[in-house]
């Protein structure tokens, strides 16, 4: 409920009027929510002008509404160091025995909100919190730490006590001291180095942590950081040194021995620490990369590799020595060939010098150096822009391999890979044309480069034009007359690609007759059937031949031709006695397969019905699904014709283990019987139950005989349930 409306009124004047504290203290002490947020917002935005109203804010502080805290925290926050007086009160709100609300993520916010208020105090509030600092409770010093931090180098006097705690027990406690000191800045870098040498482990590990934290700012600190890792034997603290070293810009050639040393060291926490630490050397080139390389010949060369990798491309000069590496082992190693992609760019001219040496039926995704090239990938690009024109036939198909699959960032390239379709090696221009579609090439520019290529005098070539033109679908229609010529060609492989294309752009009669004229072929007529499944009806002139061949084939074969029969439309009739007796087959993908073509071609509707009920039942779940597929789809067309369908495929549903198939089925078969929703209701199937709900509301008025069952799923458990028993109720009622 909103503020009653002359409190909005009273809060709402000009900005020059001067505010009503009596009417803001009366509201604050409100019972009403909403009136306490209003006054406490009008607090907030006064700023330093609330200071008359600190001591009803001081109390609002234990306001059990999270947006009035919030506020009064932040009006005090305005107030700054005239608001001392909340000090004791804020520092209390840190207190993790006392934290507002039970979740642990209000405690932080609610501790968060009350530092930030007690560094905005500033100098008045610091003696209080450095004395927290020393506080039983846990949250308390935290809390101070945070405020601490946040007043940067004005708490240069919190520094020692600050210190100190780096070595308490608490993790999150340790974390906020640290971040604190990196606040305070350079004043604090004295005083860690100092407690670089304390005896307690866990202060020196927090220590040299802090110092990492100050950066370069602590550049004073890099030489007794780097002594102090000569001398440490505590592996938590030698950790935290050779991560600070080089954030602290120690020069790289004093840090990094010290940062490879670390990396051969057999201890898994120091080795990661060295790796962590390497990745703030930068520039890497000088000293760093140099000093990996050597390691690569070693047994600390995979550690070596993986940080080579973190470089990017600044550790262009390991890429020749990480190849070396990966081809150690066949095939080559993993752990230097993703560093090599990582490094990215830079390292393309050495794979590239590995793909020049390959021969060209070599060159394909699966060696593993044109996976890093892809690997790699539009980082690449300009780099294999270039290669396009390379002497070596190998690496030319590799740059357009590569490039055909960096979609929309290779765009600025398209012509120098299109000028490529006429090169002197066919397994380029194969390549080129392959890489149309991918590319996304215009279609009347595609259309143009595979007319010209289905007349190439390499094979391998005819065949990729063959395939690009059935990927441009019906788009490439034009080339349909192409695609006839190489249905004949003499090469087998472009006979089927052809098939296979000519089917996507699609045909008319003429063509299904050539494409049946090479049915009696075993090697072609898997290519021919699935070109005649693409052409639905226009398959028509083909069905004496596929009728012919179920008499002699084997399931496969038989699975296919029920299956372009079905598509065939009325001509597919021809088939209808192989298809039924098909329906009793030995084979369950023959079973299925006529069933579905026997659920399309049959003339009697009702027989497909009984069929497809009598199919439910069968032993196999391939058949019991093209069953229920099939009395889905006549549903669709006929809701009345499947009415007795609907109880069978209810009661399969309550035995299948995985049937969503049969739910698929119930929903298209869209009938109004109210035995079959009354079952339905029945049952213990939440999906079942809800296609209830459905076909109950279609019933409009006549569903009202299903108000009782609604009326019980209203007070399901489950939404979906009620939600649906209302939408059905709802369409009753209307």
């Amino acid at each position: 409920m909103r503020a009653p409306l002359i409190a909005v009124i009273l809060l709402a004047q000009p900005a020059f009027a001067a505010p009503n504290f009596g009417k803001l203290n009366e509201l604050m002490g409100s019972p009403e929510r909403d009136q306490r947020r209003e006054a406490s917002h009008q607090l907030r935005v006064l700023g330093a002008g609330a200071k008359p109203m600190l001591p009803q804010l001081i109390a609002a502080l234990g306001d059990s509404d999270p947006q009035v805290f919030a506020d009064v925290t932040a009006a005090i926050a305005e107030i700054g160091p005239d608001a001392k007086d909340a000090v004791p009160r804020l520092i209390e709100i840190t207190d993790s025995r006392k934290g507002r609300g039970f979740r642990p993520r209000d405690r932080e916010q609610a501790s968060l909100r009350a530092s930030f208020a007690l560094s905005k105090i500033g100098a008045a509030a610091r003696p209080e919190l450095i004395s927290a600092l020393k506080s039983e409770d846990t949250g308390i010093r935290r809390g101070a730490a945070k405020a601490l931090g946040m007043m940067g180098g004005d708490a240069k006097d919190a520094i020692p006590g600050l210190i100190e705690n780096l070595g308490h027990g608490d993790e999150l406690l340790r974390t906020d001291v640290v971040e604190a000191l990196a606040l305070i800045g350079d004043a604090a870098v004295g005083p860690l180095v100092s407690s670089l040498g304390w005896p307690d482990p866990r202060l020196r590990e927090g220590s040299a942590t802090a110092l990492g934290e100050l950066g370069r700012v602590a550049i004073a600190a890099a030489e007794p950081l780097l002594g102090a890792a000569a001398d440490e034997k505590e592996e938590p603290v030698l950790a935290a040194i050779i991560k600070a070293i080089p954030r602290t810009g120690a020069p790289h050639q004093k840090c990094v021995p010290v940062l490879v040393k670390a990396l051969c060291d057999g201890r898994e926490k120091i080795r990661r620490a060295a790796v962590n630490a390497f990745v703030f050397v930068r520039p890497p080139g000088d000293v760093a990369v140099p000093a990996l390389v050597k390691l690569l010949d070693g047994p600390n060369a995979s550690i070596a590799a993986e940080t080579l990798g973190y470089f990017g491309g600044g550790a262009k000069a390991a890429a020749p020595a990480l190849l070396a590496a990966a081809k150690k082992t066949s095939p080559p190693a993993q752990e230097f060939l993703e560093p090599l992609t990582r490094i990215g760019a830079p390292a393309i001219g050495a794979i590239v010098a590995e793909i020049a040496a390959l021969p060209l039926e070599s060159v394909s995704f699966s060696h593993w150096a044109v996976e890093s090239l892809d690997r790699i990938g539009g980082a690449g690009v300009p780099a294999l822009e270039k290669e396009l024109t390379s002497p070596s036939p190998s690496v030319r198909v590799a740059s357009v391999m590569v490039l055909s699959r960096q979609g929309s960032s290779a765009r600025s390239v398209h012509n120098g890979i299109l000028k490529l379709a006429g090169d002197s090696e066919a397994m380029v221009r194969a390549a080129v044309i392959r890489a149309l579609e991918p590319l996304g090439v215009p279609t009347g520019r595609a259309i143009e480069l595979i007319s010209q290529m289905v007349k190439d005098r390499d094979a391998a070539v005819r065949a990729a034009a063959a395939v690009a033109a059935g990927a441009l679908g019906a788009a490439g229609r034009p080339l349909a007359d192409e695609l006839a010529t190489l249905v004949e060609d003499s090469d087998s492989a472009v006979r089927i690609a052809a098939m296979k294309s000519i089917g996507s752009v699609g045909g008319g009669a003429e063509a299904a007759k050539q494409l049946a004229s090479h049915l009696a072929d075993p090697a072609l007529r898997p290519a021919v059937l699935d070109a005649l499944l693409k052409f639905g009806p226009a398959s028509a002139p083909a069905v004496p031949q596929l009728v012919g061949l179920l008499e002699k084939s084997e399931p496969a074969v038989r699975v296919q031709v029920f299956d372009v029969l079905a598509n065939a439309g009325n001509e597919g009739r021809a088939g209808l006695p192989a298809i039924e007796a098909a329906l009793k087959d030995a084979n369950e993908a023959v079973r299925a397969a006529a069933l579905r073509a026997y659920g399309q071609l049959a003339t009697d509707r009702d027989s497909a019905v009984k069929a497809g009920i009598a199919a439910l039942a069968d032993e196999s779940r391939v058949v019991r699904e093209s069953a229920a597929g099939t009395l889905g789809r006549i549903g669709e067309q006929s809701a009345d014709r499947v009415v007795s369908a609907v109880i069978p495929l209810i009661e399969l549903h309550l035995r299948e283990s995985e049937p969503r198939y049969v739910m698929e089925a119930l929903r298209s078969c869209r009938v109004r019987d109210e035995a079959s929703i009354a079952r339905a209701f029945a049952t213990e199937s939440d999906d079942l139950r809800m296609w209830a709900c459905e076909r109950a509301g279609r019933n409009g008025k006549a569903g009202a005989v299903f108000m009782a069952d609604l009326e019980k799923l209203r007070a399901s458990g489950n939404d979906g349930l009620r939600n649906a028993a209302r939408r059905a109720m709802d369409s009753i009622r209307r």
